[in-house]
């Protein structure tokens, strides 16, 4: 979820907003897997399928009990938006199916925490190209039908790529399709560098005035009120009450502005 809530957070800051919110689950859609009675490479290949899309891949299964075909036939046509949906769907598993428990209940708790947070989601099991070595939640974003991003749980990559058995999971923003949806008169400015302002006590007053007016411009003010000035600055700002009021200093090239 911190993953989710921290992807959306730095799309915001580009500037983009109604971002879509689509999750499915790995782990859920590979435990019924199991129950087909399919070879890893089996399971692999329909497992990739039904991520690209193709629903119909379950109808091309021979192997199996008729009814965990038809549970898993039916969840993958399912879509919904809330975490009752997914409860609703838990109640309508049938006793036979008991490994669905587990990764049904950790979907479940994600979106509870993602609806406590104020994000909307699509819960899509059929949704997740690109993304098969994954093993619990799915989550990829959308500008309108534009796939900008996407990530999620991947306890078994670690190991995959010859590393220790051990939780992960992260996410991508793909840069090349963002590129041509953020304008660059949205980005957020990036920080000045640090102006000190030196206040002379009776110009107190004009110091926090031009303090809070930088700031607000996007600059990095520092009210020096006496003491050791810190250590390589280039700009400094000395506020007083004559002429000339205001006297901006380049430390570096030793030039003053009034």
């Amino acid at each position: 979820v911190e993953l989710i809530v921290l992807a959306l957070e730095v799309l915001k800051r580009l500037g983009l907003n109604d971002i879509g919110l689509r999750l499915s689950h790995a782990g859920l859609i590979r435990a019924l897997l199991v129950k087909l009675g399919l070879s890893p490479g089996e399971q692999t290949r329909l497992f990739a399928q039904i991520l690209d899309g193709d629903v119909e891949a379950m109808t091309r299964v021979k192997l199996g009990e008729p009814e965990q075909r038809r549970v898993l036939t039916f969840l993958l046509d399912l879509k919904g938006k809330s975490s009752g949906f997914l409860k609703n769907l838990k109640a309508l598993f049938p006793r036979s199916l008991p490994e669905l428990g587990s990764p049904l209940d950790d979907f479940i708790n994600i979106v509870d925490l993602l609806e406590a947070l104020g994000c909307d989601c699509q819960i899509d099991l059929a949704s997740g190209r690109g993304f098969e070595y994954y093993t619990g939640v799915i989550f990829q974003l959308f500008m309108g039908e534009e796939n900008i991003g996407g990530g999620g749980r991947y306890d078994a990559l670690i190991p995959l790529m010859g590393g220790k058995d051990i939780p992960a999971s992260g996410f991508a923003l793909y840069l090349d399709r963002l590129m041509s949806l953020v304008k660059p008169g949205t980005l957020a400015k990036p920080l000045a560098q640090r102006i000190l302002i030196r206040v002379e006590p009776e110009a107190m007053k004009e110091g926090f005035n031009m303090a809070s007016c930088l700031r607000e411009a996007g600059y990095v003010a520092e009210l020096h009120l006496g003491g050791q000035e810190p250590a390589n600055l280039r700009w400094t700002l000395d506020v007083q009450n004559k002429a000339p009021l205001f006297v901006l200093t380049d430390q570096v090239k030793r030039r003053k502005f009034e």
